[in-house]
């Protein structure tokens, strides 16, 4: 698994010129360009931000101020969903080339994670003008940013490694990971913090303890509500998943990958 991740790794120009490309692929055509990376969360965090405290009422929900906490939890959310998605249809969408390009072929999911990655990164300055016209302060905690960056680098690429082959072989893997994603982002204290889940207790308080995504999320919203107590049981979850994520991913795509070669 090292050696192959080595290899990915010395084919580096190669794979930035991929990442290039799908980069100007995604505003090529467009009037907005770059300002769709913008809206897209933004308009959608305003919906959620409508629905939950203006209809509803939910003046206690989260932190505030509210539409900035959203906002902190779904980019993170959107690179993830984002690059799974992606993940299923990497190696179907360039099948030609996947089969004759004499590289190693996890490159092609790896280009899909780091694309959605910048495109995650690229969303940030909507975070800083936010945090600029609440006049919200930023904390020394800002640098878990980084950190739950490299967690979730590691998670979208073994989930992504693994749906990958999968989808080619098994064609309803594409339409269960549409679903489990919708299902997950409400399961993820993205809409609600850690806060709202640590005060019930009981099994959502062990279940948050379970998800990966917990403690990462917490990692991002560290440096704007640092007095959010998140237990020290969702980092090192995070860090576990991180991992055995990532080392299944290799497993599971060098398994499949002589099966998947037959199939596109």
């Amino acid at each position: 698994m090292v050696t192959r991740l080595l290899d990915v790794a010395a084919q580096r120009r190669i794979l930035s010129l991929l990442v290039l490309r799908d980069i100007k692929l995604r505003y090529s055509g467009t009037v907005l360009g770059y300002l769709w990376t913008l809206i897209e969360p933004l308009s959608l965090a305003a919906v959620y931000w409508l629905v939950f405290t203006v209809i509803m009422g939910a003046r206690n929900l989260g932190e505030q101020p509210y539409l900035l906490f959203l906002l902190v939890g779904m980019l993170p959310w959107n690179w993830f969903s984002s690059a799974a998605s992606a993940g299923c249809k990497s190696l179907t969408a360039e099948a030609k080339i996947v089969r004759s390009a004499n590289v190693p072929r996890e490159i092609w999911v790896v280009r899909v994670v780091i694309s959605k990655m910048l495109e995650f990164m690229f969303a940030w300055p909507i975070i800083v003008l936010l945090a600029l016209l609440y006049r919200h302060g930023v904390h020394w905690q800002i640098v878990f940013v980084p950190v739950a960056m490299v967690l979730q680098f590691a998670i979208c690429l073994g989930v992504a490694l693994i749906l990958a082959p999968l989808s080619v072989l098994v064609e309803d893997v594409q339409r269960v990971v549409r679903i489990v994603l919708r299902i997950g982002m409400y399961l993820t204290p993205i809409i609600y913090g850690i806060n709202d889940v640590s005060t019930r207790g009981g099994s959502a308080a062990k279940f948050a303890a379970l998800n990966p995504f917990s403690g990462i999320i917490c990692l991002y919203r560290a440096g704007f509500w640092p007095d959010q107590e998140a237990p020290l049981v969702l980092f090192v979850t995070s860090v576990i998943a991180a991992v055995l994520l990532l080392v299944a991913g290799l497993a599971v795509f060098r398994k499949l990958e002589g099966p998947v070669l037959k199939e596109i």
